[in-house]
C-alpha cells in the first residue's frame, strides 16, 4: 500500500515510497509481515488517521476473527472475542507489558479506555501463541506499538467536538537528536454520553464519560549496538454506570473509576553479527472503583469498593542468527501478579463487607522458537515452551507453522498449535466462590489457508480455515441453590472452526478497498449450545479515497449477524438471541495547509438501534468535527 500525502506537515522521509510492512509480535524482534506463516493483522498509523477513529476498540471491529463486545457506549466494559475464544483468552500488550486486570473473575482486559493517540501501529495475531507469552495468548494476542520519535522535533495540538456535547483536546510532541528520540502526548476526552441501560427500556439518564490518557516512548542509542529505551501509558477514566441492563436499571449516582498505568523499560545490545540480545521490564498497575451512594428512589444504597492489582514481568531474550540454518529465539520471562480487593455496601437485604488479603503467584517461562526462511518462497516457523506456575506446577505448549509462495502468486499457509490460559487470582482465591485445584484452561488449534495476489500485488486474497478444541473450560457451578452459592471448576470443552475470508484491491493510486467475511461455528460440548456473543457471520468493509492530494475520505462498515447471549429471568438463566446489525461509518480529512488539517466523521450513519450485550445501548447517528495544528 503507497504511503499517502505527509499529514499537517509531519516528517515523512519516505512518503510516497512503498516500504514493508514491519512486526514484532508473532517472533519478539523485528520482521517483514509478508515472511509470517500464521494468521496476522496489522493497523498501521496510516490506516488509523484514515478512519478518524479515536479509541482501539472502533479500530479493531473491522479486523477478521475479532468480535468487539461493549455493554453500552462512552466507557462501558469492553471485551474482545478473538476467534470464538473466551475474552480472557486474548492478551493484550501495550508495547509488550501485559495489560489485565488481576481482580477480575477472568483476569480479562476492558479496552473501553484504551485511546489510538500516539500510536504508530496495532499487532494482532489470531491463534495461539503461548509458546512465545505463555498464559492468556491462548485465543490471541493484541500489541499496541507507541510511535517512536523521528524528524525534526515538532509540537501539535488538535481540537474535536460533536455529539453528545463531547469534546475531545490533545497536545503532543514528537522529534529526534542525536541519537535521542522521543513521543509524546496528552488526551482529554469528555462527554455527557447515552443512558448505558437501554434507552427503550425507559433509561433516560445520560451517563458522562470522562478519560484522561498520557502516553510517551524514550530511546536513546549511544552506539549502533546499544538501545535503551522506555515507554509508559497512563489513563484514568470516570465512567457514569447503571446497575443493570434493561428495565429499571438507571442509576443516577453509580460511578466507576479507572486508572491504569503501563510502563517498560529496556536493553537491547548487537552482541555480534549473529547474536542480539535484550534485557526487559514490565509494570503494570490496574486501579479500579465502584462507587454508589443513596437517591431519591433507593434511600439506603451505599456501595464503595476498590480492587487494585499489580503485574510485574522480566525478560531475557535472545536472537541467533544462523545464516542459512534460520534464526533461533531463546528466552526466559518471569510474571508475578497480584491482587487486592474490597467492598463495603449497604442494601435492602444487609451490610456486605469483603476484605479479602492480597492474594498472589507468579509463573516462570522458558521458550525456544526457531525460523527458517527461502525469502520470496519458503517460511516455517517451529517453538515450543515450558512454563513453572506457582500453582499448578508445569505447562508445555508448541507451534508449528509453514508458508509456501508460488512462483505465479498463489500462498498455502498451515499450522499446529497450542496454548493454556492459567486460572486467575479470583477464580483460585476468592473465598465464597474460588478454587485452588483449578487446573489450566488449554486449546489445541489447526489452520490452513490458500492466498493469490494479482495484478502486481494490487490485488490480494486469503482464506484461512481453523479449528479449535478447548479443554479444562473454566465455570462457576452452582453449589447450593438455597443460598445461591457455587464455586469455580473445570467442566466445560468447547469446539470451534471457521472461515476468514480476506481481500484488499488497490483499484487505483487513489482508492484502496480491504474487505473480510468471518464464518464461525461454535459449540460448548457440556450445553451442545453455541457460545455467547460470537456472531455466526460478521463483513467488513473498508474504502479510503484520495480525491485530492489534500483530502482523504474513509467509509468503514460491519455487519454482525444474530449472536446469543444470557438473561436472568426469576433467578434462572437463559440464552436469547440478540439481532443483527449494521454499522456505517464516514469520515474526511483535509491539509489547509503544511501545519494544519480540519477532519470531520460520521458514526452510525445508518442511525441503526442494536445492543451488543442484552439490555446495553449504543449510540446513534453521531457528528464530530475538529482540527489539528503543527508547530
Amino acid at each position: 500500500m503507497p504511503a499517502s500525502p505527509a499529514l499537517c506537515g509531519e516528517d515523512m522521509e519516505y512518503a510516497g515510497v512503498d516500504l514493508p510492512v514491519i512486526m514484532v509480535s508473532p517472533s519478539k524482534y523485528e520482521l517483514p509481515a509478508d515472511g509470517i506463516p500464521s494468521s496476522f493483522s496489522v493497523i498501521t498509523e496510516e490506516d488509523i488517521v484514515s478512519t478518524g477513529k479515536v479509541s482501539v476498540k472502533e479500530v479493531l471491529r473491522t479486523v477478521p476473527g475479532l468480535n468487539v463486545v461493549q455493554s453500552g457506549s462512552f466507557g462501558a466494559p469492553t471485551s474482545i472475542f478473538t476467534r470464538g475464544t473466551e475474552s480472557s483468552h486474548t492478551l493484550f500488550m501495550i508495547d509488550g507489558v501485559k495489560v489485565f486486570d488481576p481482580t477480575s473473575t477472568n483476569g480479562a482486559f476492558n479496552l473501553a479506555n484504551i485511546t489510538l493517540d500516539n500510536i504508530e501501529r496495532l499487532e494482532v495475531l489470531r491463534g495461539p501463541h503461548s509458546t512465545l507469552y505463555g498464559s492468556d495468548a491462548m485465543g490471541g494476542v493484541i500489541n499496541v506499538i507507541t510511535k517512536k520519535g523521528r524528524g525534526t522535533p515538532r509540537i501539535w495540538a488538535s481540537f474535536e467536538g460533536g455529539s453528545y456535547d463531547t469534546l475531545k483536546e490533545a497536545v503532543g510532541s514528537y522529534g529526534e537528536i542525536k541519537g535521542f528520540s522521543y513521543s509524546a502526548a496528552f488526551t482529554r476526552l469528555n462527554t455527557d454520553g447515552i443512558s448505558k441501560a437501554d434507552e427503550k427500556y425507559n433509561n433516560e439518564e445520560e451517563d458522562s464519560y470522562e478519560n484522561m490518557s498520557f502516553s510517551a516512548k524514550v530511546e536513546y542509542e549511544p552506539y549502533e549496538s546499544i538501545r535503551i529505551g522506555s515507554t509508559i501509558r497512563r489513563t484514568e477514566a470516570e465512567i457514569e454506570i447503571d446497575d443493570a441492563g434493561g428495565y429499571n436499571g438507571d442509576d443516577p449516582n453509580r460511578r466507576n473509576t479507572e486508572n491504569l498505568t503501563a510502563v517498560s523499560a529496556y536493553l537491547e545490545l548487537a552482541m555480534s553479527e549473529w547474536w542480539d540480545a535484550s534485557l526487559r521490564w514490565f509494570r503494570m498497575h490496574n486501579e479500579r472503583f465502584d462507587k454508589d451512594f443513596s437517591d431519591d428512589v433507593d434511600t439506603n444504597e451505599y456501595l464503595y469498593a476498590k480492587y487494585e492489582g499489580l503485574n510485574t514481568s522480566y525478560e531475557l531474550h535472545n536472537t541467533f542468527k544462523l545464516k542459512k540454518f534460520g534464526t533461533l529465539s531463546v528466552g526466559v520471562d518471569y510474571d508475578r501478579q497480584q491482587s487486592d480487593p474490597y467492598l463495603f455496601s449497604v442494601a435492602w437485604w444487609g451490610n456486605t463487607i469483603a476484605d479479602t488479603p492480597k492474594r498472589k503467584n507468579h509463573d516462570t517461562g522458558y521458550y525456544i522458537q526457531h525460523r527458517y526462511e527461502i525469502p520470496g518462497t519458503f517460511y516455517a516457523v517451529l517453538g515450543a515452551r515450558l512454563d513453572d506456575h506457582s500453582e499448578f506446577s508445569t505447562n508445555d505448549t508448541y507451534k508449528v507453522h509453514a508458508k509456501y509462495i508460488f512462483d505465479w502468486g498463489a500462498s498455502i499457509k498451515g499450522g499446529w498449535s497450542t496454548g493454556f490460559k492459567a486460572p486467575s487470582l479470583y477464580q483460585l482465591y476468592d473465598p465464597s466462590n474460588g478454587n485452588s485445584a483449578l487446573e489450566p484452561e488449554e486449546s489445541e488449534t489447526y489452520e490452513l489457508g490458500i492466498g493469490q495476489t494479482l495484478f502486481d500485488d494490487k490485488l490480494e486474497a486469503e482464506c484461512t480455515y481453523f479449528y479449535s478444541e478447548l479443554d479444562n473450560l473454566i465455570d462457576w457451578v452452582l453449589v447450593d441453590p438455597l443460598w445461591f452459592t457455587g464455586q469455580y471448576r473445570n467442566i466445560n470443552r468447547a469446539e470451534i472452526w471457521g472461515l476468514e475470508n480476506t481481500l484488499f484491491y488497490e483499484l487505483a493510486d487513489t482508492v484502496d478497498c480491504s474487505y473480510s467475511y468471518t464464518y464461525m461455528e461454535t459449540e460448548n460440548e457440556a450445553t451442545e449450545e453455541s457460545l455467547d456473543r460470537r456472531p455466526r457471520h460478521k463483513h467488513a468493509l473498508n474504502l479510503t479515497y484520495r480525491p485530492l492530494e489534500s483530502l482523504d475520505l474513509n467509509l468503514s462498515y460491519v455487519y454482525s449477524g444474530n449472536r446469543k447471549d444470557r438473561r436472568w429471568v426469576g433467578g434462572t438463566q437463559s440464552q436469547i438471541i440478540l439481532g443483527d446489525y449494521h454499522k456505517l461509518d464516514l469520515s474526511a480529512r483535509y491539509r489547509v495547509c503544511d501545519n494544519m488539517e480540519v477532519f470531520s466523521r460520521i458514526e452510525n450513519m445508518l442511525d441503526e438501534h442494536y445492543q451488543e450485550v442484552d439490555g446495553y445501548g449504543t449510540a446513534g447517528l453521531s457528528v464530530y468535527a475538529g482540527l489539528k495544528a503543527m508547530f
